[in-house]
């Protein structure tokens, strides 16, 4: 979701057609990837400052993590980085790593795949625009 929506907005390489056979602008993308996952406004905010920063970034499910990244091509290494993102502040969007457990768990999955724990902290006033 992130990826697709990095590659119309920002790289505008990329055109999404909907069901009814339109182009979809950035706005009715943006509120459609939204309401599939309520998160996406953060994980993308994370996202496109990783890309920007020339990271190559990947997806983490299979780590239990929003994003794998890592600063050089993946297919010359390994991702170094398993990436959360989190909204900055104490609200809903913040489902994880609220008790030690949560972080205690997170390290060690981290540190039995040879991955280093990046966490992103998504400051919410810059997620208001598109």
């Amino acid at each position: 979701m992130e990826e697709s929506f990095y590659l119309c907005f920002s790289l505008k390489c990329l055109k999404v057609v909907g069901e009814d056979g339109s182009i979809k602008s950035n706005e009715e993308l943006w509120e459609y990837l939204k309401s599939k996952k309520a998160v996406f406004p953060v994980s993308y905010k994370a996202y496109s400052h990783l890309r920007h920063k020339n990271w190559v970034v990947r997806s983490g499910l299979q780590y239990g993590v929003d994003f794998v990244a890592c600063r050089h091509h993946s297919a010359l290494v390994q991702p170094e980085y398993a990436v959360l993102a989190l909204s900055e502040g104490d609200n809903d969007l913040n489902g994880r790593l609220r008790v030690w457990s949560d972080v205690h768990r997170t390290v060690r999955l981290c540190g039995s795949v040879a991955k280093t724990l990046l966490i992103v902290i998504v400051n919410m006033l810059s997620l208001h625009h598109v």
